[in-house]
């Protein structure tokens, strides 16, 4: 099965869709895209300052996390994106084994049940801490998250399901909801 392109921020737009108004908001709330075809995930390419991308649906289905079959050819309506302006945030400090506060690590952060076919690209993190080993993760959506520890993480290995897998289960699980600030202080994964 082809993996989905995804019509947002740093994505593959062919040239057919490049145009200025391609995607543009009129003043009413309305937009077109013109030239997609294929299993497309739905993002905006820009949000104003302070507000953050919630959801996406098409006639009343969720599609915020799934990609949609567009024929070509077709012409598909009812799409409406969902901004918002309540950003969740994540906080908290790191502790060794002997209790102390350590300023060098990678924060990780991985949905728990994303339902089944969900892109889980919105939902992964990972975060580095301020130099008072203090960590923030801003604009996650509102779900069931796995947070965890470790000294270093490989590029992209937070991708690997066997990682994720061996994360999941030395993390700390929590719930975060729309505009919710939680404070989340973790142990070193060893």
């Amino acid at each position: 099965m082809a993996e989905p392109a995804e019509i947002g921020n740093n994505a593959f737009m062919p040239p057919a869709i490049n145009s200025f108004d391609n995607g543009a908001v009129d003043g009413a709330g309305a937009f077109q895209i013109r030239g997609v075809s294929g299993r497309v995930l739905f993002r905006p390419a820009g949000t104003p300052q302070g507000w953050f991308f919630k959801s996406v649906t098409l006639n009343g289905t969720d599609l915020t996390d799934t990609a949609f079959e567009v024929r070509a050819g077709t012409n598909v309506t009812g799409l409406e994106v969902v901004l918002t302006d309540q950003q969740a945030t994540l906080s908290g400090t790191v502790k060794n084994s002997r209790g102390e506060t350590v300023k060098d690590y990678v924060l990780g952060i991985l949905p728990d049940n994303l339902r089944e076919g969900a892109n889980p690209q919105r939902f992964i993190r990972t975060v580095r801490p301020d130099q008072n080993g203090q960590y923030k993760a801003i604009g996650l959506p509102a779900g069931d998250y796995v947070a965890f520890a470790v000294e270093s993480l490989d590029q992209g290995g937070i991708f690997d399901p066997l990682y994720q897998q061996e994360m999941k289960a030395r993390g700390k699980t929590f719930r975060l909801t729309d505009g919710q600030t939680l404070s989340l202080d973790l142990q070193l994964a060893q």
